[in-house]
């Protein structure tokens, strides 16, 4: 299980470098073209706006109106997506905040973690993790679920 964490974290920051080196900060048109691909046995990373959220993605889970998935990290028990968008992170978390409790998560902590907004969700076997930042004019937020044993 400590490997596959490594490999998810791992893959996350990642995926999280190759946006920064794609895109240009506040620019709202620039974005990494879905090329970046690559899958082994212990899961999967996408980069781009072709990503697409794994089939495991519980339905529940909340998107930020009006942000572009740019990401995704699969390994089968936990996966991360990455979206990407010009707009304010104040009024994408607190989206992602209404539409969670409405879909019946349970908010666990809040805080604020250096520049992030970071928010934890429980709902029976499902944790959620969302972290939300702004830089320049673009708004980005990551959810995170790990399926609990």
């Amino acid at each position: 299980m400590h490997k596959l964490r490594g490999w998810v974290l791992g893959s996350a920051l990642l995926a999280v470098g190759l946006l920064i080196s794609g895109c240009s900060s506040g620019s709202g048109t620039a974005s990494p073209s879905p090329e970046v691909s690559v899958s082994s046995t212990d899961g999967s990373l996408v980069v781009g706006e072709g990503s697409k959220l794994p089939d495991s993605w519980p339905p529940d889970v909340a998107a930020p109106s009006g942000l572009a998935l740019q990401s995704v990290v699969d390994s089968g028990d936990s996966a991360v997506a990455l979206y990407l968008g010009p707009g304010d992170a104040v009024a994408a978390g607190s989206d992602v905040k209404s539409k969670m409790l409405a879909n019946g998560y349970d908010l666990q902590t809040d805080s604020t973690q250096g520049p992030a907004r970071v928010t934890t969700y429980l709902k029976d076997t499902t944790q959620v993790q969302v972290s939300v930042e702004q830089t320049g004019s673009d708004a980005s937020v990551t959810v995170t679920v790990v399926r609990l044993a």
